[in-house]
């Protein structure tokens, strides 16, 4: 795993100060049988996605992330600026079964106007939390303990 940057190719940057994490691409080439069986099951949930919302969505790019005590990452949206590619927001919480008082919720903000008004989502391990990558902001509040996920996107042909 290698520290997380922040942006993508030329505008990759640091993510030091705004984010925690390490993380680890995964492969799709992976001869792991759970790497195999997670692509499996979210190309089915992909599949059937399309159909009941015609969003079109042709891949999934994601990453193991992990959080050690006392990092988060600061509220953010997932889609770049200059790709509009990423339609769905993925993250599946791995590990130990979590109490509140090891922090280190995804926090959704639901109203983008004033953006006072979220939801807490604890770490549940196997948990699927889905969102819309350009209009849902998110951040990963403080750990107390190692958090471990899988963070990824249901992606578009984009530009």
């Amino acid at each position: 795993m290698r520290a997380a940057n922040i942006g993508r190719g030329k505008d990759a940057r640091p993510g030091a100060g705004s984010r925690g994490d390490s993380l680890q691409w995964l492969d799709h080439d992976s001869p792991s049988d759970p790497v195999r069986a997670l692509l499996s099951a979210v190309s089915q949930l992909r599949e059937q996605l399309n159909a009941l919302t015609y969003l079109n969505l042709v891949e999934f790019e994601a990453h193991f992330a992990h959080y050690p005590i006392g990092a988060g990452y600061q509220r953010h949206l997932d889609r770049f600026r200059s790709d509009d590619a990423r339609v769905l927001s993925a993250v599946i919480h791995l590990g130990d079964p979590w109490r509140a008082e090891h922090g280190g919720a995804l926090r959704l903000f639901v109203d983008q106007d004033d953006g006072k008004e979220f939801i807490d989502l604890p770490p549940h391990p196997g948990q699927l939390i889905l969102f819309l990558s350009a209009e849902v902001e998110h951040e990963v509040l403080t750990t107390n303990r190692d958090r471990y996920s899988i963070a990824g996107w249901l992606r578009q042909r984009g530009g």
